[in-house]
């Protein structure tokens, strides 16, 4: 259900300011990296789930979770150079950028094709499948919101 609200945000752009203030495009980035740290734990539970199911295999759990868990480290610089604020963000435009382009290369690698997974239920796939598609989504966000605000060329 949470990956259903974060695109429907995507998809509608409802991030609101407490007193309704404008929301900057640095604090939209701020907070489309959050969307994607709770999906990636999202992913994280749905394949400890779906192997305790038998839907997936543990060395197949065990592929998934090491993108995962690397997409959270990545995650975690990420998260760490934002809260330098936008200035200090500025500062350290290179870093986020390599930051996002490694959370991409993990999302890359947890496409179904890419870690030979095969689950076999319809509804499993899909919502993996979902997961996967958002954390992408939300780091087009975070880019194109830190371009934007001057933080990244």
């Amino acid at each position: 259900m949470g990956v259903l609200v974060a695109l429907t945000m995507v998809t509608f752009g409802c991030i609101h300011k407490a007193g309704g203030g404008q929301v900057t495009p640095f604090e939209k980035a701020v907070t489309y990296s959050d969307m994607l740290a709770q999906t990636n734990n999202s992913i994280a539970k749905g394949v400890i789930e779906a192997q305790q199911q038998g839907l997936i295999t543990v060395d197949q759990a065990k592929t998934m979770l090491t993108a995962q868990s690397k997409i959270a480290i990545d995650h975690e610089t990420l998260t760490k150079l934002l809260q330098l604020g936008q200035s200090g963000a500025t500062a350290q435009a290179s870093q986020i950028k390599a930051s996002l382009d490694a959370i991409r290369a993990q999302v890359n690698s947890l496409t179904f094709e890419n870690a030979g997974l095969g689950i076999k239920n319809p509804t499993s796939q899909q919502t993996f499948a979902n997961d996967v598609n958002s954390i992408f989504s939300f780091t087009d966000v975070i880019l194109a919101s830190l371009q934007t605000a001057g933080v990244l060329q």
